[in-house]
């Protein structure tokens, strides 16, 4: 072997005739030379040698890797190539496209218009166009000369991924509370990673980016889908979606049609929509006829007389919680009656209803001694009456199936009672003065007040407001009524009592002989408490009103001997005041009354 790696040869040596048959094998990449010496002989004589060298052809190596983009984003041309192998002549290159990708087409001209074994061949270097949509594949190519074909090298190439096919998992988990699921999809080609969409409820255990997921579902979860999408550096491609039910739905929130369906032939009852229903479940009262598995309902009323309509969501874990709205013929009753409910001095009055829905007709009554003279049978009368009316007045409405209830408006000669007396009720037990009042009563022309004993009206009988003076009260009733030229009302009342706001009793009291009376008392200023003790280097003096509230809370330094303690109450209002004296561990050692005024 002068070059190369051949094997095979040598087969024969010294003396083996004019020829000789060698089996000769190349097992390198490239070409090797065989030469052989051959040395004729005659008679025994060798005669001059002379060689013969043979040149063994080889398979051409490998193409090292390809060079070239594999991720063909935005492009519609790409170049690719191999480094030249020794002993090529020529390249075959082939594209081998994922399922539903297109096929880039190479624009180089071939180095031969005349395939070969099926493939045109071409130099190490092609140019090809990438075509639109999804381009998912993988370019190879193999060197070749007239000794034969190497192996290939490849490049896989990407555009967009491939079309995630159908998700596989369980499309109910009706009835199992919070529970896992796995959902998954067959590999996408071209794909780097996937997305996927979760209903609420649903949420990614394990699995993220990934073509399988397990999920955690929550015991809330009703309904929802289940999308994914295959990705990769040159966009996304969406797979197809799925529906998962959790449990059964709730209860609508509505039903919106007639309630009142008396003289309703047909009607349509709504539901409002519930989340995860596929469908919907009616049930009819006896009388209606009807079918529908949606959210309406067209019914014929054919003889109702009571019940309910009632409507559920259905989905693939059955049928939910019902929501019903009740029926009724029943007529109206009608809202408040206007007209006048004192009748002094009128010889008739107007009443009315406003128009009840529904209504065919309104049935109205009056007193015995009153009489309609119009508007029968309407939301609207006139009734003319010689003496004052006293009773009644009432109105039913009819909507041909039913007759209501009555509404009343109670009427009398006389004005109505007074509302509630406003003023002091309690700490009336000496003398002083008060104010009390009533709002106005309509329809009266006056007022009579009727204080209890130990209390005298000062001014203002006669009105809605009087001013009362006490004397000696210890506990009464005030009461007041109204007037109008036919009579006099019930009355109105206010309990009154002495009760004190600090427990101080009548006359007031001291625990120890050591305070001379409160005097002046009435005063109109200030008043004056003698203190003849040296127990005390200071007392507090506290001054309340009959309501309990501390007006007043003063320090009053003691020297030893006697002692005078002076309050001023002068911007006070005239009334009953309360005092007490605190010692300096907060007893209370003195508490007496006193009259502003």
């Amino acid at each position: 072997v002068i070059t190369g790696a051949v094997l095979g040869n040598g087969s024969c040596s010294i003396g083996c005739g004019t020829t000789i048959s060698d089996i000769l094998r190349n097992t390198g990449t490239v070409h090797g030379v065989v030469e052989y010496t051959v040395t004729p002989t005659a008679n025994g004589c060798p005669g001059s040698p002379f060689t013969v060298d043979v040149t063994i052809g080889a398979t051409p190596a490998v193409p090292a890797a390809i060079l070239g983009p594999n991720a063909v984003c935005q492009m519609t041309s790409a170049t690719y190539s191999v480094t030249a192998v020794p002993e090529a002549t020529n390249y075959i290159w082939t594209f081998a496209p994922a399922t539903g990708s297109a096929t880039p087409a190479i624009t180089t001209v071939p180095l031969t218009t005349v395939a070969h074994g099926g493939y045109l061949s071409y130099g190490n270097t092609i140019t090809v166009t990438i075509p639109a949509g999804t381009v998912i594949g993988t370019y190879s190519v193999a060197a070749k000369n007239n000794c034969g074909t190497s192996a290939t090298a490849s490049l896989s190439i990407t555009k967009k991924p491939g079309t995630p096919g159908a998700i596989s998992g369980p499309l109910t988990l009706c009835g199992i509370g919070t529970a896992t699921a796995i959902y998954k999809i067959a590999p996408v080609p071209g794909a780097t990673s996937y997305t996927w969409t979760l209903p609420a409820g649903i949420t990614i255990a394990s699995g993220t980016g990934t073509d399988s997921i397990n999920v955690s579902v929550a015991s809330t979860f009703v309904t929802g889908n289940i999308t994914v999408v295959a990705v990769n550096a040159c966009g996304s491609i969406p797979g197809t979606t799925i529906t998962v039910t959790g449990k059964t739905t709730a209860a609508p929130s509505t039903i919106v049609g007639p309630t009142s369906v008396c003289s309703v032939t047909t009607a349509t009852y709504t539901a409002s929509t519930v989340v995860g229903a596929t469908s919907y479940q009616w049930t009819l009262p006896g009388g209606f006829g009807g079918t529908s598995t949606t959210s309406s309902i067209n019914i014929v009323n054919t003889g109702f007389t009571s019940g309910s309509i009632t409507v559920a969501g259905v989905n693939a874990c059955g049928t939910g919680t019902s929501k019903s709205a009740a029926l009724s013929v029943a007529a109206t009753l009608p809202l408040a009656i206007t007209g006048p409910a004192v009748t002094c001095g009128l010889t008739s009055a107007a009443y009315s209803i406003a128009a009840v829905t529904g209504a065919t007709g309104y049935n109205w009554t009056v007193p015995a001694a009153a009489t309609i003279t119009s508007g029968l049978g309407s939301t609207g009368i006139t009734v003319s009456f010689a003496a004052p009316l006293i009773g009644s007045v009432s109105v039913t409405s009819s909507n041909g199936c039913a007759t209501s209830a009555a509404r009343s408006l109670t009427v009398n000669k006389i004005t109505a009672t007074p509302g509630a007396i406003t003023g002091p009720s309690t700490g009336l037990c000496a003398a002083g003065t008060a104010a009390y009042s009533i709002a106005p009563v309509t329809g009266a022309t006056g007022y009579t007040w009727f204080p209890p004993a130990g209390i005298s009206i000062v001014s203002g009988q006669g009105t809605t407001s009087i001013s009362v003076n006490v004397t000696t009260l210890t506990t009464g009733a005030l009461k007041v009524s109204a007037q109008d030229a036919c009579g006099t009302s019930a009355g109105a009342s206010l309990t009154l009592n002495c009760a004190d706001p600090i427990g101080i009793g009548s006359p007031g009291v001291t625990t120890e002989n050591m305070f001379s009376a409160l005097y002046p008392n009435p005063t109109s200023n200030e008043f004056t408490i003698d203190v003849n003790t040296d127990m005390y280097s200071e007392v507090v003096v506290e001054v309340y009103d009959v309501l309990g509230n501390l007006l007043k809370h003063e320090k009053h330094p003691l020297a030893n001997g006697a002692n005078t303690m002076k309050t001023n109450i002068e911007d006070y209002r005239n009334g009953i005041y309360f005092v007490r004296i605190l010692d300096d561990q907060n007893n209370i050692i003195y508490t007496q009354r006193v009259i502003k005024q």
